[in-house]
């Protein structure tokens, strides 16, 4: 009986989804990028030791999210549900560039300007994110 539920339930989430969602070769191809973002971050993470690996890891984390959220921003029919999903979308577009940063500095050697550059530039961010998801 469970088993019969749980099949009719997957068929109704699915069947909502095809109605208020529409795939275009824009979806897939954020499915293929992040999915290629979070291999590289897993290859990264596995060589960890490397200089800079850590920082590269987090980054590609940070940037495939960005696009796994904007997957279903430009599948969303309605307006609301796209500025819900830029919403999400946005926390991985605000860290990337700040991780980047990070990866830079430490993969120079320059990792005494970290500290200051780094919370300056996570406090401004916090406060761009939460200008757009706080409306």
């Amino acid at each position: 009986m469970l088993k019969y539920v749980s099949l009719y339930c997957c068929r109704s989430v699915l069947r909502d989804f095809s109605m208020s969602y529409t795939i275009t070769i824009f979806t897939i191809f954020f499915m293929v990028v992040s999915l290629f973002s979070l291999l590289v971050a897993f290859l990264a993470w596995q060589r960890r030791h490397a200089k800079g690996a850590k920082e590269l890891a987090l980054m590609m984390v940070a940037a495939g999210s960005w696009t796994f959220w904007l997957i279903f921003e430009t599948s969303a029919a309605t307006i609301s549900d796209k500025v819900f999903w830029s919403g999400l979308e946005y926390m991985g577009a605000v860290s990337a560039p700040v991780f980047y940063l990070i990866f830079v500095l430490r993969f120079t050697g320059k990792g005494k300007y970290m500290v200051s550059t780094v919370l300056r530039n996570f406090i401004s961010n916090a406060i761009n994110l939460y200008i757009p998801v706080g409306e």
